[in-house]
């Protein structure tokens, strides 16, 4: 029922630009979906880039002039913010759910380093 009342949702938007980011945004979670145990290593940075993606492009379709004031290197501040903000809580969630990765099949810094070692990497990055 959720699914179905989002789709309508997105039907009745009068801005191709909200049902082009929406969609776009479905296809990176079906991507990930099919390629997380593919990518070992990489399902923090694949999901940051996700939310870095949702974060400026939601906003700036409900509100397209939102980010023209900004500069281009402004704008790549912002992105890098939010995506190092992204990583650390996608790593600190991975360091949590280790057990439930590796039963998954999924390969994420903590279930293939071990937490000690994605401890260090993860005060490095910051």
């Amino acid at each position: 029922l959720g699914t179905v009342g989002f789709f309508g949702s997105l039907l009745a938007s009068r801005s191709w630009r909200i049902v082009a980011t929406f969609l776009g945004h479905i296809g990176l979670c079906v991507a990930y979906a099919k390629l997380k145990r593919r990518m070992p290593y990489c399902k923090a940075f694949y999901v940051s880039l996700c939310v870095t993606f949702m974060a400026l492009a939601a906003p700036a379709a409900y509100s397209p002039g939102l980010l023209a004031g900004l500069s281009s290197a402004a704008i790549m501040r912002l992105m890098l913010l939010i995506f190092t903000v992204a990583v650390t809580v996608e790593q600190i969630q991975d360091l949590r759910d280790v057990r439930e990765d590796a039963e998954a099949g999924v390969v994420t810094l903590p279930s293939g380093l071990g937490t000690r070692r994605a401890r260090q990497f993860l005060l490095g990055f910051q």
